[in-house]
Parts: structure tokens; C-alpha cells; sequence
């Protein structure tokens, strides 16, 4: 996405590489639906190209844009709850709206088990914990 001085989101119309690889639906308009699970993906392997074509000129400030993932990171928007394990069951550290791509929470536990849910959108949750200020996968 582009973006303005004052932060303000410029749009265009999408140009570029018509289709797809193997005509799979993942044409040039994917790369700004602001979807992280969706990309362009161009018909041919060199070659392929995207674009935003504006009416006039416009001074850009900010450029942002997420490389193709399978969606397993904090996204804008979206509704977390961090919960670790007490010995009795999950118990909630509280829950957040991500402002920005990390998640801050305080009184956390030390020597725990932690299990960061997203309750706007994804299944995919694995528990991890904290060693030397450092995050743990298990």
C-alpha cells in the first residue's frame, strides 16, 4: 500500500500482468486487496509485473507491503488474547485490538506457558514460552 505525508492510504488503479499461474485466481488485484493470505502470483515465471496507476501525480511518503505467508503473525486489526497455564487451567492475560504487527502485555508471568489466541480469523496456535528474553516454540 502507499501512503501519503499525513498517513493517509493512496489509491490507483491496479495495473500490470493479466492472469495467473495455472489460472489459480491469483491475479494482480490480489497484491492490494488487503488480504495477508492473498498475493499475485503472475502467469509466467520472469516477467510478470504489478502496478498502481494514479490520475496524477502524487508524492508518496510511506511504502507498506507483506511478503506471501501463510498468515501466522499478528495482524492490524485483528483480536488477540494471550492466556498461559497455571497449573489449574488457561488463564487470561486479556485480550487486544493489534494497532501494529506486535502485541505488548504486562504482568506476565515468569517461568510460564504461553498460548497467544486470535479470535478475529485463523486455528493455527502453538504454545511457547520465555528463555533468557527470548521466545520459545514447543
Amino acid at each position: 500500500m502507499f501512503y501519503d505525508k499525513n498517513g493517509l492510504e493512496v489509491e490507483g488503479k491496479v495495473i500490470g500482468s493479466e492472469g495467473s499461474y495455472k489460472d489459480l485466481g491469483n491475479v494482480k488485484e490480489k497484491a492490494f486487496d488487503k488480504d495477508i493470505l492473498t498475493a499475485f502470483d503472475g502467469h509466467t515465471s520472469s516477467g510478470s509485473w504489478i502496478g498502481l496507476e494514479f490520475p496524477e501525480p502524487k508524492e508518496i511518503d510511506m511504502i507498506r507491503f507483506i511478503p506471501r505467508n501463510d498468515g501466522n503473525c499478528i495482524e492490524i486489526g485483528h483480536r488477540y488474547e494471550l492466556v498461559f497455564w497455571n497449573n489449574k487451567g488457561w488463564k487470561s492475560l486479556g485480550e487486544q485490538i493489534a494497532t501494529n504487527d506486535s502485541l505488548i502485555y504486562h504482568n506476565c508471568p515468569t517461568n510460564a506457558l504461553f498460548l497467544l489466541k486470535n479470535h478475529t480469523r485463523g486455528q493455527e496456535e502453538r504454545i511457547f514460552t520465555y528463555e533468557n528474553e527470548e521466545q520459545v516454540w514447543w
